[in-house]
């Protein structure tokens, strides 16, 4: 097995593994540099103690499992994540299957600013996609 199959299992893992009943699908990432494993995140939701809008249990918003994973990261390595690369794989919570996990435009450009160089993720046939943010 080759090294991107192997973090993608990983980030595939880390989303099966996910178990926050609200979040509409199941995300993983893990974050790499070189050989070695820095860091993990899942899709995950939180409410706003502040703001009174998302204090109910059914009103909260979503952390992306990339982000998730960058924060963990950064507690570890610092503020700079430069030359690290980061897989993310979506499942379906009703199928099972690997479907598109393509960071947003938002996401991407956090990723940019971190430093993150490559990102592979799960496309709309369950296949490891390459996106280069240099």
């Amino acid at each position: 097995m080759c090294r991107i199959e192997r973090f993608a299992n990983l980030a595939q893992q880390v989303a099966i593994d996910d178990t926050d009943p609200l979040c509409a699908y199941n995300l993983g990432a893990v974050i790499t540099k070189g050989s070695r494993i820095i860091a993990t995140g899942a899709c995950s939701t939180k409410t706003d103690p502040k703001n009174p809008k998302w204090r109910s249990p059914t009103l909260r918003t979503q952390i992306c499992a990339e982000v998730k994973a960058c924060f963990a990261a950064q507690r570890l390595l610092g503020a700079c994540l430069k030359g690290c690369d980061l897989y993310v794989v979506r499942v379906s919570k009703a199928s099972g299957q690997c479907r598109m996990a393509r960071p947003c435009r938002h996401c991407q450009a956090y990723l940019r600013e971190v430093g993150i160089r490559r990102v592979y993720y799960t496309d709309r046939d369950g296949e490891i996609a390459q996106l280069s943010l240099n």
